[in-house]
């Protein structure tokens, strides 16, 4: 959505309102999806359906899998460093970082060299009517 001209406060308002109005209708439809896939999952595990045609010729298929969670410490302890550094990766948490700063652990000025910031625009909805 291009504006132009001249912007009032209705129009801000009303902009405003359009994305609180569409976030909640998103988080009701992620509601709804999850309840209609957990009844469909329900219902293929009592018929032991693998898959499901629907009219239009669309195949569902439900299949089980397994996440997997690794404890980085333990393979650390079970492999070389060499494999390790090529099975891993290391990354920086903001919200970590910034409390190491605040205790004094981290001076920022001293790092500034390995943070490459990313400008960004965000919206926050704070309260409900």
């Amino acid at each position: 959505m291009q504006v132009t001209g001249t912007i009032t406060e209705s129009a801000l308002v009303s902009a405003a309102e359009e994305v609180i109005a569409i976030r909640q209708r998103q988080e009701q439809i992620a509601e709804i999806a999850k309840r209609a896939e957990d009844t469909l999952k329900a219902l293929a595990a009592e018929r032991k359906a693998e898959s499901i045609t629907v009219t239009d010729g669309t195949v569902v298929t439900i299949y089980g899998a397994i996440r997997r969670n690794f404890n980085a410490e333990r393979m650390a302890e079970l492999v070389t460093a060499a494999v390790f550094s090529k099975i891993s990766k290391v990354s920086v948490s903001a919200t970590k970082f910034d409390a190491a700063v605040v205790l004094g652990l981290v001076n920022e000025k001293d790092v500034r060299d390995a943070i490459d910031p990313s400008p960004y625009v965000a919206i926050k909805v704070n309260g409900a009517k």
